[in-house]
């Protein structure tokens, strides 16, 4: 058996985390989001897999290579235009040959055991199979229709289909398949009257077409996939995951080089990688991991569930909550909840909240507004749409900086490559390679010895 991921979107709706890679490529925890997959496909001996790139795709090649690292073969196939996921399978057709094969979208995160339990129902399967999910929002995914246990169509954001199970993005398939997918129509045809349909080519309409042979896929009904669709998900995902981490650590682990000077506070179990350092004054509430050669200094407070990548300074005196990226800097008296991604730089007396990307550079005294005067939950606008979110904070794109004393309001995107400015107090979206400044009017006086005479 063969697994194909696939990773080519554009990620419209990841906005700004999609300009500058692929968004399965985003870390959770500090490690792409695909690697999870690829670590569950290894798992149960799917050893071949091949992954359809496109939009980025330079670094997911750069990144997994052949997949040795892995104990895997990784071939690569392109999709240059965004043309669906049926597309997308098409592109590996030669490749799989007469082989069984799994498909996983790329920014879909699942537990073990579904995957496991898609190989073992592929000998019930005459075609293949889908798995699906009962998540109540059929009317803003792909709903499918169930009859019997089989896929027999499928809806695309449909309200009279909004309490039917949806699809996950995992298919499992036999060699049968090819002559419906082949056959694929190139727009998304079971929409609501009157709604456009979608120009591509959708994988979930082989559904549709191997019913009307009367050659139905299965449907595997699980639960707990998260379909990382929007740019404040990776924290729903940390969440899952770091959860996970949790009931692999069983206990304080040291490696090798790894310190905890004495005078220094741990409460709970902490993992510290190989030349780490807990210096003396500093507090760690467990569960909390931090990567090779990093310090925290004195005075930190490192809160449950946090993951702090390698070679990153911590303090003095910060308070951390969350995911630190690798390499990352975070100065004195800072503090931070979210995620926060490599090779970036918090520095003093910032308080932040939120998701940051790579490389940013947040200036001294920068703040982030963590809640609305009115109550309600946080807005985010993308694409023109306002978005209830379960988050605080805002939405950082990558490679971006703000100047001294910012203030950033809840739910506002800084797009990728931007600046915002010393002094802003932010209350709109910034677009992509914009800085945004403040404009002062200044008046000059006279100010001598005589105004103290007085």
């Amino acid at each position: 058996m063969k697994a194909l991921i696939l990773t080519a979107g554009r990620g419209r709706k990841f906005h700004p985390f999609s300009y500058y890679r692929p968004k399965p490529f985003f870390p959770i925890a500090n490690r792409p989001l695909i690697e999870y997959t690829i670590d569950r496909l290894t798992k149960i001996q799917i050893k071949e897999i091949g992954i359809v790139v496109g939009n980025r795709g330079g670094r997911i090649r750069a990144y997994f290579g052949d997949g040795k690292r892995w104990g895997c073969r990784i071939s690569y196939f392109e999709q240059p235009q965004p043309l669906g996921t049926g597309d997308a399978v098409l592109r590996s057709r030669e490749w799989i040959g007469e082989d069984d094969f799994v498909v996983v979208y790329g920014d879909v995160y699942f537990p073990e055991r579904i995957i496991e339990r898609l190989r073992k129902e592929m000998k019930n399967a005459e075609t293949g199979l889908a798995v699906v999910e009962r998540t109540g929002d059929g009317d803003r995914r792909i709903a499918a229709e169930l009859e019997e246990g089989k896929v027999v169509n499928y809806h695309w954001k449909h309200p009279n289909w909004r309490n039917s199970p949806v699809f996950c993005g995992i298919y499992g398939f036999k060699k049968g398949i090819w002559e419906y997918l082949t056959h694929l129509p190139d727009i998304t045809e079971e929409v609501k009257n009157g709604i456009f349909p979608v120009e591509e080519r959708e994988l979930a309409a082989v559904s549709k077409l191997c019913c009307r042979d009367s050659h139905p896929l299965l449907a595997v009904e699980a639960e707990g996939t998260i379909d990382m669709d929007f740019p404040w998900q990776p924290l729903e995902v940390y969440e899952r995951v770091v959860r996970e981490m949790e009931g692999e650590l069983s206990k304080t682990v040291l490696e090798e080089g790894a310190v905890i000077e004495e005078g220094a506070e741990i409460d709970g179990k902490v993992y510290v990688g190989r030349g780490g350092r807990i210096k003396k004054g500093a507090y760690l509430t467990g569960p909390v991991w931090v990567g090779e050669n990093t310090v925290i200094l004195e005075g930190s407070h490192i809160l449950p569930h946090t993951v702090i990548g390698r070679d990153c300074v911590i303090g003095p005196y910060c308070v951390i909550s969350g995911c630190i990226g690798d390499r990352c800097k975070v100065t004195h008296c800072a503090e931070f909840s979210g995620i926060v991604l490599e090779e970036s730089m918090i520095v003093h007396y910032c308080q932040l909240s939120g998701i940051f990307g790579e490389r940013s550079e947040i200036g001294a005294g920068t703040l982030t507004g963590t809640r609305r005067f009115d109550d309600r939950p946080n807005q985010v606008i993308i694409d023109g749409i306002k978005y209830d979110v379960p988050i605080s904070g805002v939405l950082f794109g990558d490679y971006s900086r703000t100047g001294v004393g910012a203030m950033l309001m809840p739910g506002r995107i800084i797009g990728p490559s931007a600046i915002v400015g010393s002094g802003v107090v932010l209350m709109k979206n910034v677009e992509p390679f914009t800085a945004v400044l403040v404009k002062q009017e200044q008046e000059v006086i006279p100010w001598k010895a005589e105004i103290y005479d007085k």
